[in-house]
């Protein structure tokens, strides 16, 4: 993975508020090897989860003509990557929390709190989950081929977020080269 992948979150304002920018490969698994640890949100596991995760990023983002292919499987490879993170405000963590208790459920904003509180005592709670623009064009899309859609683990990361933390790792899955 050679190409310069970036993050941003703006938080409702126009220019991005935190950048994170994928640095280096840590490794990088097979995809049915990464299915046995990987556990998706609600602690569940395998192919049938993340089929289902990707099925709904294509309902959200409005992206026509999916069409599932199981080949697809053959074709894909797991990176994990080191991220660095740029916070562009010494406020950010006021402003991520005033945005999330507007935009979020009660569940869900106590979901991320309780994480953030876990994070600050050291506990890893796994690292989010995205998918590669290549992979959803695999699929019927038509996007940037190095844009990074999440699939998994956005709790996770607010809570990285509103502890502000200067790195964490990113698993991506992108066709294989």
């Amino acid at each position: 993975m050679n190409e310069k992948l970036e993050i941003n979150f703006n938080f409702g304002n126009v220019n991005p508020l935190i950048t994170i920018s994928l640095q280096n490969l840590i490794g990088t698994e097979d995809i049915n090897q990464f299915l046995t640890h990987y556990k998706f949100s609600k602690w569940k596991k395998g192919r049938f989860f993340l089929k289902r995760l990707i099925r709904k990023m294509y309902e959200r983002r409005e992206l026509p003509n999916f069409n599932w292919d199981n080949r697809i499987w053959k074709k894909i490879i797991v990176y994990q990557m080191e991220s660095e993170i740029h916070y562009y405000s010494n406020s950010i963590a006021s402003k991520i929390e005033d945005y999330l208790i507007l935009n979020q459920s009660k569940n869900r904003l106590k979901d991320i709190i309780n994480y953030k509180n876990k994070i600050s005592y050291k506990i890893d709670l796994g690292s989010p989950l995205y998918i590669k623009g290549d992979c959803i064009n695999a699929l019927g899309g038509n996007v940037n081929e190095n844009v990074l859609f999440q699939l998994d683990g956005s709790r996770r990361l607010m809570a990285y977020l509103l502890n502000k933390k200067d790195q964490i790792n990113i698993w991506v899955i992108s066709l294989k080269d």
